[in-house]
């Protein structure tokens, strides 16, 4: 029921479902409550719940294991890296976003899940004929949303101009359910995908993880041979050169370092990798052993090897090669080959 984050990219549904049936798709499932009801009155289809809170999603799998349905997998992931990572193009026949955080302040619009780029994901996720199911009680956000999927010639509405307030088939939540006794509106958006179209450039810039094919799943490292004598302090030597801070900025990416930690042994940087609208912070490992000095992502983590992570390494290996000269390359795996 529960699936694991770390999985690999691109799941054959067909196996996780052990059916063909169709799949939809809730971003932000909250407790799980409408999720459960879906699935429940239709169960010749697939349901995926998705979330980012760690409280609420323990909340939807108790309701989703007392509910005793098959046709039920949960994630705990934000909305956008779930579909890059795990859906292929033409894959979902609906997906559902039910009372997104609309992130009111005018300085906090960029963080709001629904914008342009989002809509050439979903578009591209979606079969044709899928449909894209938008509920909010925030005006501005709701006609923000309506606006960009107007723009789209391969979305049509699915009702009127595709924005209504009145929905009394659509099950109402218990959230939903105290809003409209308070007398207060909800909004719908509905539209279904018409046919296909390519994703720009700028969107994969955005999302980066739309760059990653299953030969790139691999985390790069560089080795270097100490030809000449090392000091008896040789870490504490790098470690004195190594920059903090930004070390790293392009119009989309920026790389910071945060920290470094040390033994006799090795370093550890502690790093933050910005590209587009993903973030990462992961730990970079320079380490010793006998001859050879190794940079690698450190065995704790396990990030997902974008083309930042590549740079991060090609960066570090550049400082090391140019203020140490006895440092003979002996493996570089990183997209960056001028190291």
């Amino acid at each position: 029921m529960i699936l694991d984050q770390k999985s690999n990219y691109f799941l054959d549904w067909k196996e996780v479902f052990e059916n063909e049936n169709p799949i939809f798709l809730e971003i932000g499932m909250g407790n799980g409550e409408f999720i459960v009801h879906m699935a429940k009155e239709n169960l010749n289809a697939n349901f995926i719940g998705i979330d980012v809170s760690k409280e609420i999603f323990r909340k939807a799998v108790s309701r989703v294991k007392r509910s005793g349905l098959k046709n039920i997998r949960l994630m705990r992931i934000e909305g956008s890296e779930f579909l890059c990572k795990f859906v292929k193009s033409e894959t979902l026949s609906g997906v559902y976003i039910n009372f997104p955080d609309p992130w009111h302040k005018k300085s906090h619009k960029e963080r709001r899940l629904v914008n342009e780029p989002f809509i050439y994901l979903v578009s591209d996720r979606l079969k044709n004929e899928g449909i894209f199911i938008f509920v909010s009680d925030n005006e501005e956000y709701t006609k923000s949303v309506w606006g960009l999927l107007k723009k789209f010639d391969n979305f049509s509405p699915l009702w009127d101009h595709g924005l209504r307030r009145d929905f009394p088939e659509y099950y109402k939540t218990k959230y939903a359910r105290k809003w409209l006794a308070l007398g207060l509106p909800i909004y719908y958006i509905g539209f279904k995908k018409t046919g296909n179209i390519e994703i720009p450039e700028y969107v994969k810039e955005y999302y980066p993880l739309l760059n990653l094919s299953k030969e790139d799943l691999y985390m790069p490292l560089v080795e270097f041979k100490i030809k000449k004598e090392k000091s008896s302090e040789f870490i504490k030597d790098i470690l004195s050169i190594l920059p903090k801070g930004l070390i790293y900025r392009d119009k989309n990416a920026l790389i910071k370092v945060l920290d470094f930690y040390y033994n006799e042994e090795s370093i550890i940087a502690d790093i933050v990798c910005v590209e587009g609208s993903f973030r990462q912070r992961f730990f970079l490992d320079i380490s010793l052993k006998k001859e050879v000095l190794k940079i690698s992502i450190h065995d704790s983590d396990d990030p997902d090897p974008t083309f930042g992570i590549h740079k991060t390494l090609a960066i570090f290996a550049s400082i090391l090669k140019e203020k140490f000269t006895g440092l003979e390359l002996l493996q570089n795996t990183t997209r960056i080959k001028e190291v």
